[in-house]
């Protein structure tokens, strides 16, 4: 009998990187999020279509004067307490949390991509940090979503 392996391979990620991961699949959504500006000192070094392109050109334009950069590195910070609350939020209140432990940043969660398909929503802000102690499976990364 042969052993198979059912390992899967979760690659080894910055919360930064995490964090840009998810950026990119809101942005992919049309949303504007506030990680991809943060720092005005660095472009999104993220390389996409060239729709996913335009929107990580406009949310770096958002970083042009002083507040929206304030605002932006406010929401990431607010984004990235409120993921390590088991509930509640960190800043102003946002339109919906989204709270979720994953394998894969790539892909958001089916129930919020139908939450974000709506419309309603047009900035995010997203927060990674260290994933539960009791997390199972292939829950390698701990993430929360502000959206506006």
């Amino acid at each position: 009998m042969q052993a198979q392996d059912f390992s899967q391979a979760v690659p080894e990620l910055s919360l930064n990187e995490q964090e840009r991961e998810v950026a990119s699949a809101l942005a992919a959504h049309g949303l504007q999020v506030a990680n991809l500006g943060a720092d005005p000192n660095s472009a999104p070094a993220v390389k996409r279509s060239s729709k996913h392109s335009a929107t990580l050109r406009n949310a770096s334009a958002m970083t042009t004067s002083d507040s929206s950069a304030t605002a932006a590195i406010g929401g990431l910070n607010d984004a990235r307490k409120t993921c390590g609350m088991d509930h509640g939020w960190s800043g102003p209140r946002p339109g919906l949390i989204a709270r979720y432990e994953s394998g894969n940043l790539s892909r958001l969660p089916e129930n919020l991509e139908q939450k974000i398909s709506n419309r309603r929503f047009h900035t995010a802000a997203v927060g990674a940090c260290e994933p539960s102690s009791g997390s199972q499976g292939f829950a390698r990364f701990r993430v929360a979503i502000l959206l506006y």
